[in-house]
């Protein structure tokens, strides 16, 4: 069986630059509140749980956010990568370093992805991809 290479143009939308400029700023939000949690939180705080309506409230939106934020991280990391591996143009010993960046800096190495490269891409960006 011979390998037929075929040729098909990457086009970066404005919805996904969209999304993706949402999930990197949910994820440099989420890495605030991290650090927030790590200096501003007293050692000697005690926390306690009573079940009142505000404070059951106050949970489901705690919960919620930090779903919005897990989803931000998972989906950013995972689109990074993707397009670091199928799509980008780069050497490949740049593309090699931003994988590796990606890929152990998790949703951290992916944000700098974008912020440093994805994010300057114009959103009419074509490139030949050889599938084969």
């Amino acid at each position: 069986m011979s390998s037929t290479s075929i040729a098909r143009p990457y086009r970066i939308s404005p919805r996904t630059k969209k999304f993706y400029r949402m999930a990197f700023f949910l994820v440099i939000v989420g890495l605030f509140l991290e650090i927030c949690m790590l200096f501003v939180v007293p050692e000697d705080m005690i926390y306690s749980f009573e079940p009142r309506p505000a404070a059951l409230a106050a949970f489901g939106l705690l919960f919620v956010t930090f779903a919005a934020l897990v989803c931000a991280n998972i989906s950013l990391w995972a689109g990074m990568l993707y397009f670091i591996v199928k799509h980008d143009s780069s050497p490949m010993a740049e593309r090699l370093v931003w994988f590796l960046v990606s890929l152990f800096g998790m949703s951290f190495g992916a944000a700098l992805y974008y912020w440093f490269v994805y994010r300057k891409l114009p959103e009419k960006t074509q490139r030949v991809a050889a599938v084969g």
